[in-house]
Formats: C-alpha cells, sequence, structure tokens
C-alpha cells in the first residue's frame, strides 16, 4: 500500500495516530518510515507522542523511549516537555534525529512566563550528556512583542527589532528577515558575510498570499548549492544545482 494512514478518536475525533510507510516496489524497499501515536489530557492538549516505528535506545545505562511527553499548568499552558536527543548536540539547531543506532539520551525542557503570561525562559537539561543551556527572552514594556536576549537586552530595546507592521527584522543577530508591503516573507539570510556572497533563501507568491516559489542559495566546502522550487497545486518542481569552487595554481 504505503502512503500516509491516519486514524482518530471517534467521540472527539482527536488525531490519534498518522502512519507513513513506503509502497511497494520502492527503490529503497518498503517500510514503516513513521508511526507516530497522540494521546491527550481531559482538555484536548496534547500529552504524549510516540513513534512506534523507531526503537528504544540504551545508553549509559538509559533506557531511552522514542516519544515525546508534555506537562501544563492550571490554566494549561506548557510548562515542560521531554524526548530524546543525540549526544553531544549542543544547543538546538536544524538536524534531523538520525535513523541510524548513534548514542542518544534523554532531556527535559522547561518553560516560565513572566507574570502578564508571555514565554521568558527556556530551560534545557540533558543530565546523562551533561548538555545544559538556558534561553532568555525580552519581551517589550510596550506590547506582547518578545525577541530573544541576544537581540535586545532590555524591553525598551524590542520594538526597534520590528517593522511598522510588526513583523520580525531578525531572527539572531546577522539573521535578517525581509518582507513585502503585504506581510509576507520575502527573504532570510541565515549567513552575511564581509566582501562574499551572504546565504539566502527567498519566496515569492501569487496574488492570494499563497507561496508558489522558493529559491535559495548556500555556500559549501566545496561551492555554492542553489535551489529552487515551484509550488503549483498538488505537487511541487524542485531544481537543484551546485558551483563547484575553482582554485588557481
Amino acid at each position: 500500500m504505503g502512503g500516509v494512514s491516519r486514524e482518530y478518536e471517534p467521540q472527539t475525533q482527536r488525531l490519534k495516530r498518522i502512519k507513513t510507510e513506503r509502497p511497494a516496489g520502492h527503490p529503497q524497499g518498503t517500510g514503516v518510515l513513521q508511526d507516530l501515536r497522540y494521546e491527550y489530557d481531559p482538555v484536548g492538549n496534547v500529552k504524549c507522542v510516540r513513534n512506534d516505528a523507531e526503537e528504544t535506545r540504551f545508553w549509559r545505562n538509559q533506557q531511552v523511549e522514542p516519544e515525546n511527553q508534555y506537562g501544563y499548568d492550571s490554566l494549561y499552558q506548557l510548562i515542560s516537555a521531554s524526548g530524546r536527543e543525540k549526544v553531544n548536540i549542543g544547543q538546538q539547531n536544524r538536524s534531523f534525529f538520525p535513523a541510524d543506532s548513534i548514542s542518544c539520551t534523554r532531556y527535559l525542557r522547561t518553560y516560565t512566563d513572566d507574570s502578564d503570561n508571555n514565554l521568558s525562559r527556556i530551560r534545557h537539561s540533558a543530565p546523562g550528556s551533561s548538555n545544559g543551556y538556558t534561553t532568555y527572552i525580552t519581551v517589550s514594556d510596550c506590547s506582547n512583542r518578545a525577541v530573544l536576549r541576544s537581540l535586545a537586552a532590555t524591553p525598551a530595546e524590542v520594538e526597534m527589532q520590528f517593522g511598522p507592521g510588526g513583523e520580525q527584522l531578525q531572527l539572531q543577530p546577522g539573521q535578517t528577515l525581509a518582507w513585502t508591503a503585504r506581510g509576507e516573507l520575502l527573504q532570510v539570510t541565515p549567513v552575511e558575510r564581509e566582501g562574499t556572497q551572504d546565504d539566502w533563501e527567498y519566496y515569492r507568491y501569487d496574488a492570494r498570499s499563497q507561496r508558489v516559489v522558493k529559491g535559495s542559495r548556500r555556500r559549501t566546502g566545496s561551492g555554492t548549492q542553489t535551489q529552487r522550487v515551484v509550488y503549483l497545486p498538488g505537487w511541487s518542481c524542485e531544481r537543484k544545482a551546485v558551483e563547484k569552487a575553482c582554485r588557481q595554481w
């Protein structure tokens, strides 16, 4: 069969299971890519997500289950999340969890709000690998806008991180965001360089503000990688190219 299948709770119609499989005849063979099962608390907050397509792993006498658990306070605000991560991964990044048998450990992340229920601190702890860090968030003193403390050390500095329409202008120091007049994300610059080309990703939209094109350029160790994706109803077309770096001898 293959493809994506979903199951729902009959009484609440909440998503109960989502399973993704490779179809018969696939070059890599049939197989279950993910098998996510969801559990909810009485008010509908997700309290556990388990991936039965992955194995339980063991590291330093620690049993590491393939699941994430979530905790909430009396106002049903998220206050904790736990899961598993690669050993020595460091601070949160964009890497995917590997499908091989690489060592992994449990982590706990806790969330703290200020008196106005704005998120102000995220604390990450993985005792098994000694990976712990805290992310602080600065909230404006005249709105509920907020950014990382690395962008604004005091509440008075937060508003300058946003445009007239409320669009955030930076993700991190040096990672700029550009927007269209209609408030659509136009370009992201994840890496800025002096005297040479930046890395960037750009987006284009139709008259209904639906994204129709995404393009990117990134420098790699061997050259420059460009990518362009065109979106049409029901499908997308992707094109990649790599320009090799030249050396003069």
